[in-house]
């Protein structure tokens, strides 16, 4: 699998080979985080749309219909003088309502038949501007899903505009560009390529499609394990959308963070699954579950319970891989993205870390880790070679290049790591002849 990124925020340029566990190095602010959330915000929607067959689309029509027809019925509307016309428009049921609308589609009328009934109720003085507002985000969506069933590349780029928006808010093109191209392309020459055209707001285009039937299924980025606890607070907040479609959340958070927390939430129902992880247990001693009632996270070893809020940053680590597999979050079809995972490790647990992913990778289940730390990219290279897993892994380096950074392969001088990431620690070595 292979990630072309060109004028994407920082990054000039990009070629990354996804064949087995990835690790991209450099200093801070060079685009090595842009990386895992443009192929996260790619992946979610392919695989999103993916899942979303012709019948799911229907039931997400369906679920739109009945908000509709559930927000007039909520606003106790007085239909009286007005039941004639609104029965000619809306049947009894939502489900007529539907029907009606894909006859529709065969004469292409789908949107002069959503207008006129639209436009009925948007005249309606009996409803308050709060009911109509809602009611016509109502009548948007069916619009979009619509779309959906007609046109894929239109419902791929419907996923990616909201994936994006969420994960970047601003400008997302390079500086002084207006447009960034993308293309993610699979082992079997299956592929997607679209642009991101950005003046004053975003917009996906979809380029080209070829296939995408075996796409890698999921994508989970791992930005801090502290969220293990705030699971509660981060579930109640909203991604970009949901935000844009209610009202009663209390935060917005980018939809990764907010996809981990569900993912980590689901292993509370599945409280009869357990991963044996061998280099795991060794680290930390004991294992993350839900207790017996599946109310609360807690961290077990030799039989003592605790919170997560009193765990160290470093189990928490070790204790999301565990929890991540348990709950079938990463598996061979589904790629594991984690950003920057020496942040809370102390270097010989960055070595057992790396260990870690390695044999993540040896299971099959894809990788892609950014990083600073010449630790762990050591204990990647020593790993990998007891693995024999050399030719599954590999190396690229994020630099500055003017205003902006290219990342390029250095699986052949791993040398150019290690004198990036050590100068700062050699320029301050000799004390003897610090300036006074």
């Amino acid at each position: 699998m292979r990630f072309s990124i060109q004028n994407i925020n920082k990054i000039k340029k990009a070629d990354i080979n996804l064949n087995g566990l990835t690790v991209i190095a450099g200093n801070n602010d060079t685009g090595k985080s842009t990386v895992g959330k443009l192929l996260f915000s790619t992946i979610k929607a392919l695989s999103d749309f993916q899942c979303d067959t012709e019948k799911d689309r229907e039931k997400v029509l369906l679920r739109y219909i009945q908000s509709i027809y559930r927000r007039m019925s909520s606003a106790r509307v007085n239909l009286a003088q007005y039941y004639k016309q609104y029965s000619l428009l809306f049947p009894s049921t939502s489900r007529d309502f539907l029907r009606q609308l894909l006859d529709n589609a065969k004469e292409n009328k789908q949107k002069a038949f959503l207008k006129e009934r639209e436009l009925f109720i948007q005249q309606l003085e009996i409803l308050t501007p709060r009911i109509k507002a809602l009611i016509h985000q109502d009548f948007e969506n069916i619009a979009i899903s619509l779309d959906n069933l007609k046109n894929p590349a239109a419902g791929i780029a419907v996923w990616l505009n909201y994936l994006i928006e969420s994960e970047f808010i601003n400008r997302i093109c390079s500086l002084n560009q207006d447009e960034a191209d993308v293309m993610l392309s699979f082992e079997d020459g299956e592929a997607i390529a679209y642009t991101i055209e950005a003046e004053h707001t975003k917009q996906v285009s979809i380029k080209s499609i070829k296939g995408l039937n075996n796409i890698i299924v999921d994508a989970t980025y791992i930005e801090s394990p502290l969220y293990v606890h705030m699971l509660d607070a981060i579930l109640r907040a909203g991604t970009y959308r949901e935000m844009n479609s209610r009202s009663y959340f209390s935060s917005m958070v980018p939809t990764h963070i907010k996809d981990f927390a569900e993912k980590i939430d689901s292993l509370r129902y599945k409280t009869n699954k357990e991963f044996k992880f061998d280099a795991i247990q060794e680290t930390i001693g004991g294992k993350f579950r839900f207790d017996e009632k599946g109310k609360s996270l807690i961290f077990e070893r030799d039989n003592v319970s605790f919170s997560p809020l009193n765990v160290a940053s470093g189990i928490k680590s070790f204790g999301v891989i565990q929890m991540l597999l348990e709950a079938d979050i990463i598996t061979p079809d589904k790629l594991l993205i984690w950003d920057e995972p020496e942040n809370h490790l102390h270097p010989d647990w960055q070595i057992k870390f790396a260990n870690v992913l390695v044999l993540l990778a040896k299971m099959g289940i894809p990788v892609l880790v950014t990083t600073h730390s010449p630790y762990f990219i050591q204990g990647i290279r020593y790993y990998t070679a007891q693995n024999n897993l050399e030719k599954y892994v590999d190396y690229y380096l994020a630099e500055e290049s003017g205003e902006l950074s290219d990342i390029y392969n250095v699986n052949d001088d791993l040398n150019r790591i290690f004198i990036t990431l050590s100068e700062p620690l050699n320029r301050i070595m000799n004390i003897h002849h610090c300036d006074k």
